[in-house]
């Protein structure tokens, strides 16, 4: 067990992984407290996003990129 512990160790130190955020704060979405996060994709081949916040239902159809408020039909506001 000592052994395999040690080479996990040893491989873990020798092969380095550099890890990068890839989120970045918007202030598009209400306040910019995400409750929930709902992904599916679009017929165009992306994704689209739903966003879950104290002021309603956010939409992106770009990935991310840019958002619109998505709250028709929906009486109670939060979304948690």
């Amino acid at each position: 067990m000592k052994n395999i512990l040690l080479l996990f160790v040893l491989i873990s130190v020798a092969i380095p992984v550099k890890l990068t955020a890839q989120w970045t704060k918007t202030n598009e979405i209400y306040g910019g407290y995400i409750r929930s996060l709902i992904t599916f994709p679009n017929s165009t081949g992306g994704i689209n996003i739903l966003a879950g916040t104290w002021g309603g239902l956010f939409l992106s159809t770009n990935n991310g990129t840019s958002w619109a408020k998505n709250n028709n039909g929906i009486t109670n506001q939060p979304i948690l």
